[in-house]
């Protein structure tokens, strides 16, 4: 079957699944346990992700027409076997007020319930429930604690849970005193912590450390400084170090790095036999 054929097919499939609905209007009725498993399934991260950015994952695959992938999630909403309510449905009238009274029960501030409004308002009426509600806004505090405690403690989580920031150092080398920032990583945290402990807990344990992070990287820039700073360089001008040195770019590695092109041509030239 060729590749058009299929896409004919696969779009048939869904718009029968969702009522009607194409794709993208359609994905936004799956449930939470839904979207995970089907992000899983996808090899999407869904650990720190909550169901508006899974939502946005997926209409990106589906879009990107991939039929590989197009097959996966046709095959996993036919899994479920059974039909989204289309918005346009007779049964879509009565969803507002019941989305309204769950959301009068729930214990959450003013923008959360609105978050919860914009997100529930797509889904169908028999799965708005107070129990849904709860689970839901439950991973998105989860979430946002992730944010914001990111945020607080200014810098950010990368993909292996250690915390990513910059921080400016005031140096000196060859008599000439200057700033230069890096990028830094600290340890993360664990899972118990995260559970057991409070946003401003947590951000006073990243900066414990971010500061050893600080240290242990003081240490290499001074190892460095004074490797450079030799009195005799072997292969360096003073103004060669110096200017490689103030060049370094924010994210380098200071036990694996290496010179300019330009530079180390100009070194093997001179100190060896090649050509």
């Amino acid at each position: 079957m060729s590749k058009k054929k299929k896409q004919t097919k696969f779009n048939t499939i869904v718009k029968k699944i969702f009522d009607g609905d194409g794709f993208d209007e359609g994905i936004t009725r799956l449930e939470s346990e839904e979207l995970i498993e089907l992000g899983m399934i996808l090899q999407i991260k869904v650990g720190k992700v909550d169901d508006h950015e899974l939502i946005k994952q997926l209409r990106r695959l589906w879009s990107e027409g991939d039929m590989v992938v197009r097959q996966a999630i046709v095959e996993y909403l036919r899994s479920l076997d059974k039909v989204f309510e289309s918005s346009n449905s007779d049964a879509f009238s009565d969803k507002e007020s019941k989305l309204l009274e769950v959301l009068s029960q729930l214990d959450a501030t003013e923008d959360e319930k609105k978050m919860l409004y914009m997100h529930f308002i797509e889904q169908k009426a028999k799965k708005i429930s107070l129990s849904k509600l709860e689970r839901f806004i439950s991973r998105y505090r989860e979430q946002q604690k992730y944010v914001d405690v990111a945020e607080a403690a200014k810098g950010s989580f990368d993909e292996k849970g250690n915390f990513e920031f910059f921080h400016s150092f005031e140096l000196e080398l060859l008599g000439e005193s200057f700033k230069k920032i890096f990028v830094l990583y600290a340890q993360g945290i664990s899972d118990t912590l995260w559970q057991e402990k409070s946003k401003e807990e947590l951000v006073a344990i990243l900066q414990s450390h971010k500061d050893q992070a600080v240290e242990e990287f003081s240490l290499q820039l001074q190892a460095l400084i004074e490797e450079l700073s030799r009195k005799d360089h072997p292969y360096l001008s003073q103004s060669e170090r110096l200017g490689w040195f103030k060049a370094l770019e924010p994210e380098s590695n200071l036990e694996s790095f290496s010179l300019g092109f330009d530079l180390l041509y100009r070194v093997i030239k001179e100190h060896t036999q090649l050509h």
